[in-house]
């Protein structure tokens, strides 16, 4: 266990750090309050990825879905710091580019993802932790999940909940409690500064937790969960081309408690 206590360390002063060197270098966005915000948390998660990688963590994440998620990662990064707030969906950067034959920076996200989900399961099958007919289950989850939960990312901690949702009960039984308190402490500074408004995931955020989601069901050999969370994450990425997610959650009363818990009270 206390081999494994430095981890939670090295992330506060790493998460300082990048937010001292994001708001020098001016790379903020404007949050849903319009205030500016440094989008570096998703560096963070990052890092955290990487040390789960290196050091055999809560995910217990292998070379091949490092790859994957850092890949995701950098595809985000890339549109937030060069794409632009439209056009909006999967169908409007489609839209766009019949229009106007140029490619946006979404539509080069979306290219990459599907692409990089494609590689990973291929991976997979070559090494022969899952057959051919399995990495056809996977392939949806593992495309469409990091775009999901950059779906959800319009207000503060609706990634963080999912997350704390998706991964805790994975992580505790892949490796124990004696592995948990760098997973409690990365959530515990997520739930602080971004419900602060300190501080945003972006999409090289909200993409990197997805792609780490969509790496632990991998990791736990689940048809049936593969099945359910594709299933999932198709129907919610079509639904999300006609209807807000946050629109939804303002019109149920109990969805909308659990999505201001932790954030600062709205001003009328």
């Amino acid at each position: 266990m206390a081999t494994n206590l430095w981890i939670p360390v090295v992330i506060v002063v790493f998460y300082a750090g990048t937010s001292f060197l994001f708001r020098n270098k001016g790379l903020t966005v404007l949050n849903y309050k319009g205030s500016q915000v440094p989008y570096n948390f998703g560096t963070v998660i990052l890092l955290w990825a990487g040390l789960d990688f290196l050091f055999a963590g809560t995910m217990g994440l292998t070379g091949s879905s490092f790859w994957y998620v850092f890949t995701v990662w950098a595809l985000g990064w890339v549109d937030d710091r060069y794409g632009l707030s439209y056009p909006k969906g999967v169908k409007g950067h489609c839209m766009y580019l019949f229009r106007y034959r140029r490619v946006t920076t979404g539509l080069f996200k979306a290219a990459g993802g599907t692409l990089a989900g494609l590689i990973f399961a291929g991976i997979l099958v070559r090494e022969g932790q899952i057959s051919i007919l399995e990495s056809v289950i996977i392939v949806p989850f593992l495309v469409l999940l990091p775009h999901v939960f950059n779906l959800l990312d319009t207000r503060p901690l609706r990634v963080l909940k999912t997350c704390a949702a998706v991964l805790i009960v994975p992580a505790i039984l892949n490796k124990g409690l004696f592995y948990i308190p760098g997973i409690v402490i990365l959530f515990l500074l997520w739930a602080r500064e971004e419900g602060g408004e300190r501080t945003m995931l972006g999409d090289n955020g909200a993409m990197t937790a997805g792609a780490i989601a969509a790496a632990a069901c991998v990791n736990t050999g689940s048809l049936t969960l593969w099945t359910t969370v594709s299933a999932a994450a198709v129907c919610l990425t079509i639904l999300s081309e006609k209807w807000s997610f946050s629109r939804v959650i303002a019109g149920s009363r109990v969805l909308s408690v659990i999505d201001q818990a932790g954030r600062r009270a709205e001003k009328n």
